[in-house]
């Protein structure tokens, strides 16, 4: 349904890749996500309701490479579909209560959510793993919010253009 893909390289760090397979193994066993190794260098990732994915560790040449692919099964989708026509069908009888139905999506909006969480423990785990086994981390920008209202400004905001926040 919905798939998110996510790679990154560490540079000249191949040597090491058995290494930081085993403690990326760790530390994805602290995470919130049930985590199955299913080789040397790949696991299966579930979480919650309907979220799947899959972590390779890649060499090319000299470099580590890491790929993650999360993606959102039809469970979510089917299960609100199913309390809507449900609701639909006691709206129907109780005509008055029609507007209740919008309220039994929330199947699909948390399996949206998860994928979101997912992905973002899954990061954390390799960079974690990345500072153990190197000893640094390669950081990428993270994208700025206002503490405040949740908005992303864009990057040359000092306040935030919805609420006027200071950032």
């Amino acid at each position: 349904m919905r798939v998110r893909k996510c790679s990154g390289v560490i540079l000249g760090e191949a040597n090491r890749m058995g290494v930081f397979a085993d403690a990326l193994d760790r530390e994805l066993s602290f995470t919130h996500l049930r985590v199955k190794r299913m080789g040397t260098y790949e696991w299966k990732l579930r979480m919650g309701l309907g979220v799947k994915g899959v972590l390779r560790l890649l060499r090319v040449n000299d470099d580590l490479h890491y790929e993650l692919s999360l993606e959102l099964s039809r469970i979510p989708l089917l299960l609100s579909l199913a309390i809507v026509a449900a609701s639909l069908l006691v709206s129907l009888v109780f005509l008055f209560f029609g507007f209740i139905f919008f309220f039994f999506l929330f199947p699909l909006v948390i399996g949206f959510w998860n994928v979101e969480k997912a992905e973002k423990e899954v990061m954390e785990a390799l960079e974690a793993t990345q500072l153990h086994v190197f000893g640094e981390v390669e950081s990428q920008p993270k994208k700025r919010t206002c503490p405040i209202c949740g908005f992303k400004p864009p990057k040359w905001a000092i306040y935030c253009p919805r609420c006027g926040a200071e950032l």
